[in-house]
């Protein structure tokens, strides 16, 4: 008896970069050569993750790269045949992901809430990972319907 089970190993690249195209791209290379069928990067503007003058705001800064350099990476991931996915934090990361010919995103469980950055999402890529950690069993049964709502008026994603 085989195993059955489709599988989808995810290389998470997040901030490794250190804010350095070249370390994006040798991540990127690294990911694809161990295998993984899939890549996600973290795609924001140092706003959405953070408040003016703090502490957060000098560490985002410093991680920051333009989505251009995620295209790029994003292509060399695609030339790998990895799935492309990106997590994002807000209206402007997601307007940035929109350009990006992404496989999918994923909402971060900061944004679990935020029903516009998830309705917005579902009606621009056709796989949405909406990431739900610490939410109640109340939230996520109304944003279950919520969803199914919009799969109703939205039945091509």
């Amino acid at each position: 008896m085989g195993i059955k089970t489709s599988i989808e190993i995810v290389a998470e690249v997040a901030c490794g970069h250190c804010g350095e195209e070249n370390k994006l791209f040798e991540l990127t290379e690294a990911a694809a050569d161990t295998g993984v069928n899939s890549i996600k990067f973290q795609i924001f503007e140092v706003h959405e993750r953070s408040e003016k003058n703090t502490k957060e705001e000098s560490i985002f800064s410093s991680l920051y790269l333009d989505p251009s350099v995620y295209l790029e990476s994003i292509r060399i991931a695609q030339g790998y045949g990895l799935k492309t996915y990106a997590d994002i934090y807000g209206e402007e990361s997601l307007s940035h992901a929109k350009g990006l010919d992404l496989d999918g995103i994923k909402i971060h469980a900061e944004d679990f809430g935020n029903i516009s950055l998830i309705e917005n999402c579902v009606r621009e890529f056709k796989k949405v990972i909406i990431s739900a950690g610490g939410s109640s069993y109340k939230s996520l049964t109304e944003l279950r319907d919520f969803l199914i709502n919009l799969k109703i008026n939205y039945p091509d994603r």
